[in-house]
């Protein structure tokens, strides 16, 4: 039961954490910090653009090499200002020759790559890329597809076809995704609520880590300061443990509230319009939930970190010591990051039920599919028996640990103190 004693030490940690410059700053940069990793692969791919990209295209065909110039320039792709290439035409004998004299270039980076695309192509469309990264996603994307059209349309020429027939062989396909629902409509999809779905785990991740070194730090520097002794002499053990799991998990739940209003605005309010690509599909249910969760998330871990802080005199043992309750924190971040590839994965549905691993995977899976309504509730049930077995024991280290000074309690010794009555 909270206390009026409780009640105070809540008070003091909450005060303590919320009314500081840090708390405040964290709640503007760490939503930047969001978006920041959610454009840097973007970031480092158009960097990795940057300077002259030089390369020399190479068929033995006369048609091949001029249908290549006449793409490239039709599509402004050589007006790239980065990218520079040169179109030859030579036999497969002199090319052997060109690649040897080439070869150093190569190696000393002045030349990116060499293309050779001999006119066996038309049949089987095997092309040789020669370069220092043969595997770069410059051949895997552009230059293929950009290649992939000369040789179809020099295939097509000989079949009779219309220039626009030509160009309708070798369009993409488009694909409209529908989402299939239990509502009653069925509804165009885009690729928003998996955007979503990997907010809501970066969102938990970065939460939960960060008030969890928070509540560790503060657990230490009372115990190394020697302050935990003059307030354990007016309150027990098990009621600090208990204002500061609690304060620290108000603290975050104020901090991920507010890093959601944008969310809670979107799904309340018709006044925001996204682009279809991007839709997102999501309530207010939803988003009580997603708290809900990380409420739950943040008591569980909360007293699983005060409890290894309480083992620890400095924080160069906490920080090897904490490994295993992070571990349970990474895992479940990287299994809902495998959500984004396939939504229905059985390895992510059985983790959103196991303890621990739910807290992060099950509002991930939300966002992106219909989950169960007995799931829902599975996982609220398989959290909160998971919070009422924590709490007890983490208590009982918290207990002995937190007095104990010296060497860094052993996994041994607090399986010991754990049997203590």
């Amino acid at each position: 039961m909270l206390n009026k004693r409780i009640l105070t030490l809540i008070k003091r940690e909450v005060k303590a954490k919320m009314m500081t410059k840090g708390f405040i700053i964290s709640i503007i940069l760490v939503p930047i910090l969001f978006i920041a990793l959610m454009s840097l692969p973007t970031l480092l791919m158009s960097y990795e653009r940057e300077g002259l990209v030089k390369m020399e295209i190479i068929s033995d065909s006369e048609e091949i090499t001029s249908g290549l110039e006449r793409v490239f320039v039709d599509d402004n792709y050589i007006s790239d200002t980065t990218l520079s290439f040169s179109f030859q035409t030579m036999s497969r004998e002199s090319f052997e020759m060109h690649i040897k004299e080439t070869k150093q270039k190569i190696l000393d980076e002045k030349l990116t790559a060499v293309i050779f695309i001999p006119s066996a192509a038309l049949q089987n469309k095997v092309v040789e890329y020669y370069s220092l990264t043969p595997n770069t996603i410059l051949k895997e994307s552009n230059l293929r597809s950009m290649i992939n059209k000369v040789l179809t349309g020099l295939y097509l020429d000989e079949k009779n076809l219309t220039e626009e027939e030509v160009m309708f062989v070798q369009s993409y396909v488009g694909i409209k995704g529908f989402l299939v629902s239990k509502e009653e409509e069925v509804s165009e999809a885009g690729y928003g609520n998996t955007i979503l779905s990997y907010v809501f785990s970066l969102m938990l991740y970065i939460g939960l880590l960060m008030m969890g070194q928070f509540l560790l730090q503060s657990v230490i520097e009372e115990k190394s300061s020697r302050i935990v002794e003059v307030i354990l002499s007016s309150v027990t053990s098990t009621e600090l443990m208990t204002a500061k799991i609690i304060g620290y998990a108000f603290t975050g739940l104020v901090q991920m509230f507010i890093w959601t209003l944008p969310l809670i605005l979107l799904a309340s309010s018709t006044l925001f319009a996204l682009p279809p690509e991007i839709m997102v599909s999501i309530n207010i249910s939803q988003i009580f939930y997603f708290l809900l969760n990380f409420l739950f998330g943040l008591l569980i871990f909360m007293g699983l970190f005060a409890a290894v802080g309480a083992t620890c005199d400095n924080p160069q043992d906490a920080q090897s010591a904490i490994w295993p309750v992070m571990i349970l924190i990474i895992i479940p971040f990287f299994i809902s990051m495998a959500l984004m590839k396939d939504p229905l994965n059985p390895i992510a549905q059985v983790a959103s039920l196991l303890p621990f691993a739910s807290v992060i995977v099950m509002p991930a899976r939300l966002a992106i599919i219909d989950v169960p309504v007995w799931q829902i509730i599975l996982s609220i049930a398989v959290n909160i028996a998971t919070l009422l077995l924590i709490f007890p024991l983490a208590g009982k280290i918290y207990k002995i640990g937190i007095l104990r000074t010296g060497k860094k309690a052993s996994f041994k010794e607090m399986l010991k103190w754990i049997r203590v009555k």
